[in-house]
């Protein structure tokens, strides 16, 4: 769950993109996982589901060890940076400001710590 202010709007570096509306201070925790509103869902389970909905995992989830996780919130609008200014880990765990984010900027993390290189192909 995200624990700063945020909005969705037209990003310059695909689509769209999540951007803070106040400014964060290096090392601020962004987000953490907050079970029951937060999802994990075991991979073989994903492979029963309706093509549409497997596609909605594709498209928003992360895969990791077997489970895939899905925020409720609007994390799932965060692009890739080879240089994010949000770092992150795999599954449950928080994300932190990686330096000073002015308030108006896209929140940017990098897909290849948090997931799963092996994915592709297997929705």
């Amino acid at each position: 769950m995200l624990l700063i202010p945020t909005e969705v709007r037209k990003s310059p570096i695909h689509g769209v993109g999540l951007f803070t509306l106040k400014a964060v201070p290096k090392g601020q925790m962004i987000w953490r996982f907050v079970e029951g509103l937060d999802l994990t869902v075991p991979q073989a389970k994903i492979r029963t589901l309706h093509p549409t909905v497997r596609a909605f995992f594709k498209t928003y989830a992360s895969l990791g060890k077997g489970t895939y996780y899905v925020d409720v919130d609007n994390t799932r609008f965060m692009n890739h940076s080879n240089n994010p200014n949000v770092r992150t880990g795999q599954g449950k765990s928080p994300m932190f400001a990686s330096r000073d984010i002015p308030k108006g900027a896209e929140l940017l993390c990098n897909y290849r710590v948090f997931d799963a290189p092996s994915r592709r192909g297997v929705l």
